[in-house]
């Protein structure tokens, strides 16, 4: 039997005894184990959202103080260019006072809502010459407090000697006009640098155009010393907390906390002030708690409620997993009637009834295991039966082999019906032996009668081998003596030829000779003795081809002959392999020969039963 692969080796054998024996305490296990990885994961998500969304607070706090410190810089600037077209107007340059006043009385309507006054000032005796508001003409600026008029040092007069230059006084005062604090812009007009032109902004204008990033936050700019100096809730007034030394050691924009709000700080641009962007930490990181107390109750919830369905369903499954395993450990004992009974329609119930069926199917393959058991000895019982019948077959059939194999074809075997298979065995071997007999008789029949075949071809072809050679030398005999004759015929025709030349030339000469009829006679011999001559040649022809004919025909009856021995021989090695073959009849083969013969052999035995 196979052993649970959460038993082996591994990281399962890591675990206790008791845990590895125990579902329960597997599943609790598990269970813990996603808990734990759940609220690390948790935690990881956690961590990362909250450092995100700081992150992304601290920059948009800082990106919105370098916003307003850029928006304070244009605020400068544009003073400081209303300030210089204001010093340049005529009244100022021609230092005519009653142009001047009425100059300011009837541009004053005209000026920016930021611009709280506009005086005309000696420039050595800060004495106001001539103001929009004339409750301080004649006032001394410099005893009346004003921080830049009490300044005697060249800084002032050194801008304002260069008539397009615009002196910015970057400390705020209260002013002695309007008593609100305000900022000063100092400017001489051209070709006037013995006096100026001095425009006072309001500072709380400078609060106003400040956007803040939530309706908590606020903003304050400060000087150098921390002081502040406009905005916020405090914006114009003269006291107010003091800016993060951090902020304002900082050269650059950057983001601090101070107390219970985080702050975006700036510098601005030429002033030395530092504009801090104020915004509660509830506000600031209202979201990130939001979010981070989401998250806390997506994981921390799940947790709860997968610790609480953990707890319910391992034990419920815990306790039918160790009712089921007593009953399966009772079924392996041999007790078979155990109660499987089980309502429940989830993987337990199907299991509980898949023992029932297994329990019912190992008791129906019990029974039938006897009742083969049964069988199996009836049947061990007739193979031990056949078995002892088959052998003593076997040895008899095996003895009739045996005599076959010797030589005996006059054996049989003899079937008893006892066994078909046995019975078919024999007589196949009975139908085998009785056609090896019969062949084997023909085979001796046929050896013999080859053998006596045989010897009188080879006679036969020895007389006659004997007979073509005494015809051809007859032939060549005849051929010679042709040859001789033709010879001496042709002798006698050159002659005879020579006879009627002689004749021709003696009637020639010879008128009163005649030798016509004579010549006619020689002529016609020696025509004779010329086709006679002929006739000779074509018997010596014929002879020599008759004589060749006659050799072709002795050789072919020399190769006939060795042949004929060769099959005697032949004959006589397969009739004395055979010899030793008992059969109880001989066998003869009939063959047929010559022109009118059948073209098949007629085969007569004696043994066989038709």
């Amino acid at each position: 039997m196979s052993q649970d692969s959460g038993d082996g080796p591994g990281l399962a054998g890591l675990l206790p005894r008791a845990v590895r024996e125990r579902f329960a305490y597997k599943f609790f296990g598990s269970v813990l184990v996603v808990m734990v990885l759940t609220a690390g994961l948790g935690a990881v998500l956690f961590g990362t959202t909250t450092a995100t969304l700081t992150d992304r607070t601290e920059s948009q706090l800082e990106s919105t103080a370098q916003l307003q410190a850029e928006g304070l810089d244009r605020w400068i600037e544009g003073l400081r260019h209303q300030t210089r077209l204001v010093s340049q107007a005529p009244p100022f340059v021609r230092d005519n006072r009653s142009d001047i006043d009425y100059h300011l009385l009837r541009q004053q309507q005209r000026y920016s809502e930021d611009i709280l006054d506009v005086h005309y000032v000696h420039s050595h005796s800060r004495e106001v010459l001539v103001s929009t508001n004339g409750s301080v003409e004649g006032t001394n600026l410099s005893r009346a407090g004003v921080p830049w008029a009490r300044d005697r040092a060249t800084t002032v007069g050194r801008v304002t000697n260069v008539a397009e230059r615009v002196f910015v006084a970057t400390e705020p005062y209260e002013s002695p006009a309007s008593g609100q604090r305000v900022l000063a812009f100092v400017s001489a007009p051209p070709k006037n640098t013995e006096n100026l032109v001095v425009v006072e902004a309001n500072l709380t204008a400078c609060g106003r155009s400040f956007d803040q990033p939530d309706e908590a936050g606020y903003t304050t700019v400060h000087g150098g010393d921390g002081a502040p100096i406009c905005g916020g809730a405090s914006a114009g007034a003269a006291g107010g907390a003091p800016a993060p030394d951090a902020a304002l050691a900082a050269n650059d924009s950057g983001f601090a906390t101070a107390g219970e709000e985080v702050l975006g700080h700036a510098t601005v641009a030429g002033t030395g002030w530092t504009v801090l962007t104020h915004v509660p930490k509830s506000a600031a990181f209202g979201l990130r708690n939001d979010i981070a107390t989401s998250m806390g109750a997506l994981v921390v919830v799940p947790l709860i409620a997968l610790g609480v369905v953990g707890v319910v369903i391992g034990r419920r499954a815990g306790s039918q997993l160790s009712t089921l395993t007593e009953k399966a450990a009772a079924m392996g004992d041999g007790d078979l009637d155990v109660d499987l009974e089980s309502s429940r329609a989830d993987e337990f119930g199907q299991l509980t009834r898949g023992f029932a069926e297994m329990r019912d199917a190992l008791r129906a393959q019990i029974d039938e295991t006897e009742t083969a058991r049964e069988e199996a000895e009836v049947a061990r019982a007739e193979a031990v039966e056949t078995n002892e019948y088959l052998r003593e077959t076997a040895e008899r059939y095996s003895e009739v082999l045996a005599a076959c194999a010797r030589g005996d074809l006059t054996q049989r075997m003899d079937p008893d019906g006892e066994n078909d298979a046995m019975d078919r065995i024999a007589a196949d071997f009975n139908e085998m032996v009785r056609e090896l007999e019969l062949t084997t008789g023909q085979l001796q029949t046929f050896a013999e009668e080859v053998g006596d075949g045989g010897e009188e071809v080879h006679a036969s072809a020895e007389t006659v081998k004997e007979a073509s050679e005494q015809v051809a030398e007859s032939i060549q005999r005849i051929s010679d003596d042709a040859y001789e004759g033709k010879e001496r015929l042709a002798t006698v025709s050159q002659e005879m030829d020579a006879v009627a030349e002689e004749l021709e030339r003696i009637d020639a000469e010879r008128e009163d000779l005649d030798f016509e009829e004579a010549l006619v006679r020689v002529r016609t011999v020696s025509n004779l003795v010329d086709e006679a001559a002929s006739g000779g040649e074509t018997v010596v022809e014929e002879s020599e081809t008759v004589a060749g004919a006659a050799e072709e025909q002795a050789a072919e009856l020399a190769e006939v002959s060795a042949r004929a021995l060769e099959l005697k021989r032949t004959a006589k090695y397969l009739g004395d392999g055979i010899s030793h073959f008992e059969t109880e009849a001989e066998h003869e083969f009939v063959f047929q020969t010559g022109d009118g013969a059948d073209a098949d052999a007629a085969v007569s035995s004696d043994a066989r039963d038709e």
